[in-house]
């Protein structure tokens, strides 16, 4: 089982889309769920993903107050851990690409122990990235 835990601050607008990506991207390929922790949002980023939730394995975990990036990202890891063999991590705000969850995968079901992802690679690239944020990248 794969579990892929999407720590989410207000990404109510995309995050619909982001889910559907993901699904597509994986199709029957792997079992697998996402854990989105809505970390205390106020756009209704929770509601959006319970929604998801009927249509797609997605789980739902809710921090009631803003707790960070990095309490999000251990909360969902405690409960991603417990639920599967192989943990993925992405940004809920769709700067990573779910097309690449296959190709990991499958490095990691060939041995390798951890797979890691970079844009920084000759091959990679950020889109739609401001240049003062790839600056400070």
């Amino acid at each position: 089982m794969l579990s892929i835990v999407l720590p989410a601050y207000n990404e109510a607008a995309g995050l619909g889309e982001l889910l559907e990506r993901i699904d597509r991207a994986l199709g029957s390929s792997a079992a697998y769920r996402v854990v989105v922790v809505d970390d205390g949002s106020t756009d209704g980023t929770g509601t959006v993903a319970e929604a998801a939730s009927s249509r797609l394995p997605v789980v739902v975990i809710r921090h009631t107050a803003n707790r960070g990036y990095g309490s999000a990202m251990r909360t969902g890891l405690s409960a991603a851990a417990a639920m599967g063999d192989f943990v993925f991590t992405m940004d809920a705000d769709d700067s990573h690409d779910p097309s690449l969850i296959p190709v990991m995968l499958e490095e990691l079901r060939s041995g390798y122990d951890v797979v890691i992802a970079s844009r920084f690679q000759t091959t990679g690239r950020q889109i739609g990235v401001p240049w003062h944020r790839r600056a400070l990248s």
